[in-house]
């Protein structure tokens, strides 16, 4: 059957071992150096696996041959002092490296694109002015962008966004050159909290913002509704798509676009009431129409659960708690299997001589 959405739920446990003698190991290629905050592997390019190791105080980028050995490490480019690096993106064996920046008062959002190997270094493009104020804090920058990365969108609420509810968008193609740039200023939700967004080959653009009304201490479930923005290429016209959910609350969720349908696939967990435990999975599809073809609420079996936490009949306390969307992927039939984590951690203290 077309247009149906299954889930993968990944529990990540750490239990202590108690031992006279302990030994550490690490796993190939290398050892990571303790400190390192953020490992995030960038993709690869003729160099190998780029993977881009963020530290306390280092910032490097590391290539790595097919069988994981470790080819060269080089520190991230840093273009101008006290920047920020915000995306890197492997583009036609190419890096582009957006990084924001305060200049006098004015945070600017600039990038630049730099060899396979880290070894060019050109004159950076200014993106987008995110801020005048003397206030230089700014709100999370997202991107988006198409299979190739030819075409790239970033997105980010207005400094100002509490009281006008504008969202800036900017599509830029793999040459930083502007191809459109367009406010979004939401007049029809109270508290809008962006979401995610996908962008189509055409350079059309859809935005995915939730109403964040729902407030509650540990709740992961605080959208009482979500809207769908709907930006073609050069931003002229926006058509607004309500996603109204009046019996269950949602909870964040992952966007894809079909490249074959064209269709908008929508999908993440649900609850019926607050609280940190979920009732089921919803998937959302709208098509190039701009309708809602398929809205579709899948409460946890009972056999799935027993699954995944090994106990039949599950225990009370085995429910979909602190579970993430981390990712869509589109299935040839137009469905989607949505894979969600949830990571938890068990410590123990003991003396041993």
């Amino acid at each position: 059957m077309s247009g149906y959405i299954s889930l993968l739920g990944l529990l990540i446990l750490t239990f202590p071992g108690l031992s006279f003698a302990q030994e550490l190991l690490y796993s190939p290629p290398q050892k990571v150096t303790a400190g390192y905050a953020k490992i995030e592997i960038l993709g690869k390019n003729s160099q190998g696996i780029l993977v881009r190791e963020i530290g306390r105080t280092d910032d490097q980028i590391a290539a790595y041959y097919d069988n994981l050995q470790i080819r060269w490490k080089r520190q991230t480019p840093h273009k101008e002092k006290n920047a920020k690096i915000e995306q890197i993106l492997i583009c036609d064996d190419s890096l582009i490296i957006f990084y924001s920046v305060v200049l006098k008062n004015i945070s600017l959002l600039k990038a630049f694109k730099t060899n396979a190997r880290l070894e060019s270094t050109p004159l950076a493009v200014i993106c987008d002015t995110l801020n005048h104020s003397l206030v230089n804090a700014t709100s999370p920058i997202h991107f988006a962008y198409t299979a190739d990365k030819r075409k790239i969108l970033v997105y980010y609420e207005d400094a100002s966004f509490g009281s006008n509810k504008t969202i800036r968008l900017t599509c830029l193609d793999a040459s930083l050159h502007h191809l459109w740039k367009a406010p979004l200023q939401i007049k029809t939700m109270e508290v809008p909290k962006i979401i995610e967004a996908v962008l189509d080959d055409q350079g059309d653009a859809c935005i995915v913002v939730g109403e964040n009304t729902v407030k509650n201490f540990r709740n992961d479930f605080f959208y009482s509704a979500m809207h769908a923005f709907k930006i073609p290429s050069g931003g002229s016209q926006v058509n607004e798509i309500t996603l109204q959910e009046r019996d269950n609350l949602l909870g964040n969720c992952k966007i894809r676009l079909d490249a074959q349908s064209g269709n908008i696939l929508i999908a993440g967990l649900y609850a019926k009431s607050p609280g940190a435990e979920s009732e089921g999975v919803y998937f959302l599809m709208l098509n190039s129409e701009d309708s809602i073809v398929q809205k579709k609420f899948e409460p946890h079996s009972q056999e799935f659960l027993a699954e995944l936490t090994g106990n039949d009949p599950p225990r009370k306390s085995d429910g979909f708690f602190d579970f993430q969307p981390r990712e869509l992927i589109v299935k040839r039939d137009g469905g989607a299997i949505l894979v969600a984590e949830s990571a938890s951690v068990s410590s123990e203290s003991y003396t041993s001589n």
